[in-house]
This record gives C-alpha cells, sequence and structure tokens, in this order.
C-alpha cells in the first residue's frame, strides 16, 4: 500500500496597525507572485495594556512551498513544523515582513505579501502562547499609486467616447423604431423605457469619464457625496 501524505499547513500570527479592510478567508499569501499560503482567519483583541483594540489576521504557511529543505517529504510533521518556523526566523532577522496589500482596487479584495524591509526595526519571530507572531509593515503610498495608474493606464485604452455615441446611436434607433409604433400600446411604451434607459447609460458613462480625469483619488476613496 502506498501510504497517502497528508499536507500541513502552519500557522503564523500577524497584527495590522491599520485594520484588516478586504482581507477574507482564503486570501492568497504570496511571496513576489508565488502563493506560500492562504489565510484562516481574521480578528480583534485588547492589548496587554486594555487600552486598545488590535487587528490580527491568522495565516497558514504549506511548508511544501518554502524554498530549501523546509518541506521534505520524509521529514516528520514535527520536522516540517520546525523547520519552518527556523526558515521564518532566519528570514525575519533579514528583513521579512508580512504586508497587507490591495489585490484589487475595483472589488476591495486584499491579500498578504510577503517581502524583504532590510531599512525596517530589526524584529525577531516571536512566539506569544504557543503561537508565532509574524512582523508586518503597512502598505506605502507608492504602492497604491502604482496601482491606481495601472487602472487609469488601462482607462486611456477604453473608447470611452466612442461606446457612449455608439449607444447614443442605439438609442436614436430605438427612438425612431418608437415613433413607428403609432398603435400607442405596451410595445411602444417598453421602446420608450430602453431608450430612456439607453440615454441614462450615455450619461452615466460620459459622466464617470469625466469625473475620473478631474478626481483620479476616486479609486481609492470612492466619490466623494459632501
Amino acid at each position: 500500500e502506498i501510504e497517502e501524505r497528508v499536507e500541513i499547513e502552519i500557522p503564523l500570527k500577524l497584527y495590522f496597525v491599520n485594520g484588516v479592510n478586504g482581507l477574507i478567508k482564503g486570501a492568497p499569501v504570496e511571496y513576489k507572485g508565488l502563493r506560500f499560503g492562504t489565510g484562516d482567519s481574521i480578528g480583534v483583541e485588547e492589548s496587554k495594556d486594555k487600552k486598545d483594540i488590535l487587528t490580527f489576521a491568522i495565516i497558514d504557511i504549506e511548508p511544501d512551498r518554502l524554498p530549501g529543505e523546509h518541506g521534505l517529504s520524509n521529514a516528520t510533521d514535527k520536522q516540517r513544523i520546525d523547520r519552518t518556523y527556523t526558515f521564518f526566523k532566519d528570514m525575519v532577522k533579514r528583513g521579512l515582513r508580512a504586508q497587507l496589500t490591495t489585490g484589487s482596487l475595483l472589488t476591495g479584495k486584499s491579500l498578504v505579501t510577503l517581502d524583504f524591509f532590510p531599512d525596517t526595526k530589526k524584529e525577531t519571530l516571536k512566539f506569544v502562547d504557543g503561537m508565532p507572531i509574524l512582523p508586518t509593515v503597512p502598505e506605502t503610498l507608492v504602492g497604491i499609486m502604482e496601482k491606481v495608474n495601472k487602472i487609469l493606464d488601462r482607462m486611456d485604452d477604453v473608447p470611452m467616447e466612442e461606446i457612449g455615441n455608439s449607444i447614443s446611436k442605439a438609442a436614436l434607433s430605438v427612438s425612431n423604431l418608437a415613433d413607428s409604433l403609432d398603435d400607442g400600446g405596451a410595445l411602444a411604451d417598453q421602446t420608450r423605457e430602453v431608450m430612456e434607459e439607453l440615454r441614462r447609460t450615455v450619461r452615466s458613462l460620459r459622466g464617470l469619464s469625466s469625473y475620473l480625469e478631474r478626481h483620479p483619488q476616486a479609486l481609492l476613496q470612492g466619490k466623494d457625496t459632501k
């Protein structure tokens, strides 16, 4: 008989000072686009001095996805866990940190990325109540603006004016069709409703394009309703 190997997942706890917006169970944990694990849960707890409420996430690391010998197939579960913690201890000393980053500005979903920040404060992989705590850093404005610029570049390729003109032509055709229906029945009424909906769509597209040109920060903050 061939013994089936059961993949183990090794938990790490991460505290995020700016909250865990957009992070959900199952969110990817990545290093330079390569998946190392998965988000398991998020939560809150009181600080030790009872003066603050801390937000945290628990992620599960898959040892076989790590580089080197940390996921050896012939190792016991305990050996794989010990090697994984040793790996992260060494990496944290070299500047490895976890960061909550925006995966999509349009959907608002976030992911956990791992990367090296050699200029950050020296940290170690600490254990609290048996749970390893991986140090974190906040997402930088530079990283956010890079995502905004990519979206704006893509929007430049979208022929908003052509789309609006095409819809306008469609609305005119529908209007002519409605005028040709002189029975005044339900079909004519429905046709005019379609025409009005097309006109509203044109106005919305043109308004959106104009607003984003003047306020690109709305992609991050949402439209100011004041």
